[in-house]
């Protein structure tokens, strides 16, 4: 069975290009994190934006750029507040394994040490201990060859090394991992291309090993998973299962009992989307293929979809990410008007969507971390001409938004 996600996930060719800093450029076709069988075509909300109106925010460019471009790369705040970067598809669209640290009090970065695979697409969890989780994503092959990978590894910041950790039952890519209160992850997610039994994954750090959890009620990739306040996880949107386009159903899964419970279903189809959980533990979910203009909060006490208000613009390879006073900041992406270095501010006390500070780079794909001091960092991505990425140029650059 085949899911449906945007197929220029999947595509590219090499050829070679010099980099400028802050962008390296490597024109060639996008290799982006998944295949999809189907032509694909745009469906972009036409609801009319809501007015305009400033919010009391500032980004400014951090004060180094990373030592590499990538996009499709993951990042994991550590235990001393800064932030590990990994993988990614680099210069020449090759799937990289170089790691690096960003250190907030001065803006810098630290090449560390690399990981044994190259990988793109991947998970990157904090685990109690302090140690980094890193696990699946796409190989190094480029291009519709490229596959997903089983290996996993454990980045131990104390010795800037990696450890081997035994590979996962199941290949995947574009999937999700969440740290549980026991302080196992849970795993969730499927090849693209495949239904199978090992959809769902836990990985156990003090024995560091890998079991097999129940399987969730639609096996999926290209979702969100969000650990809720009382322990449980909740799974929203994504693509597969047997049903054509994107999902509306969401499940929650119960590390007590091993056991998937159906969710309500959400107000629109979601795929690749973004979520934050807000201070008050409810749920907001933006954009991403299928309601690229939809917002919507969960209520888990209620069980319950709400609408978060019309963004200003609709949005689909975007990041996001929860700003210290409370609000929830949306990062650049897809627009119908291709990339945008635009922001926007979620305010959950008055369901309302504010313009934020303009970023000094358009950018899709790119990783947006919530910092220790309220202000998120957002890194690396990917610029484009129009809705053209496969020309388009890899970031190193660093920003930070903040909402003072």
């Amino acid at each position: 069975m085949r899911h449906r996600v945007d197929p220029r996930l999947r595509r590219a060719h090499l050829k070679r290009t010099r980099p400028r800093p802050p962008i390296a450029t490597g024109a060639a076709t996008l290799a982006f994190v998944v295949a999809a069988a189907a032509a694909f075509a745009l469906h972009w909300n036409r609801a009319q934006p809501a007015e305009l109106e400033m919010a009391p925010a500032a980004a400014h460019v951090a004060n180094h750029p990373m030592h590499e471009a990538r996009d499709q790369h993951a990042a994991a705040l550590l235990s001393d507040g800064r932030v590990l970067i990994t993988g990614g598809v680099g210069y020449m669209h090759n799937k990289i394994p170089s790691s690096e640290i960003y250190k907030p009090s001065d803006g810098s970065w630290t090449a560390t040490a690399s990981m044994a695979v190259p990988r793109s697409g991947h998970t990157s969890t904090l685990l109690a201990d302090g140690t980094v989780l890193v696990a699946g994503g796409f190989s190094a092959t480029t291009g519709a060859n490229a596959v997903e990978l089983r290996s996993a590894e454990r980045y131990m910041p104390t010795t800037n090394t990696w450890l081997p950790v035994p590979d996962m039952a199941g290949a995947r890519a574009l999937h999700s991992a969440t740290l549980l209160k026991d302080g196992r992850v849970l795993v969730v997610g499927i090849a693209v291309n495949s239904l199978t039994s090992t959809a769902a994954e836990l990985y156990e750090p003090k024995t560091n090993t890998w079991l097999l959890a129940a399987s969730p009620r639609i096996p999926r990739i290209a979702h969100t998973a969000t650990l809720l306040d009382d322990g449980r996880v909740l799974i929203v949107g994504g693509s597969g299962g047997g049903q054509p386009g994107y999902l509306t159903s969401a499940e929650l899964y119960d590390p007590a009992h091993n056991s998937w419970s159906p969710a309500a279903s959400t107000l629109a189809p979601h795929s690749q989307q973004v979520v934050v959980k807000l201070k008050d533990g409810k749920v907001l979910v933006v954009g991403g293929e299928g309601a690229s203009q939809d917002a919507e909060l969960y209520d888990p006490g209620r069980n319950l979809w709400s609408s978060a208000g019309t963004p200003l613009s609709g949005r689909r390879l975007h990041s996001g990410a929860l700003l210290g006073d409370g609000r929830a900041v949306v990062v650049s992406g897809d627009t119908s008007q291709g990339a945008t270095a635009t922001t926007e501010l979620y305010d959950p006390s008055s369901n309302r969507w504010l313009s934020g500070p303009e970023l000094a780079y358009a950018r899709i794909i790119s990783t947006a971390t919530s910092l220790p001091d309220g202000t998120v960092l957002v890194a690396g991505g990917r610029q484009g001409h129009g809705h053209d990425y496969d020309n388009g140029s890899m970031l190193n650059s660093a920003e930070i938004v903040s909402g003072k």
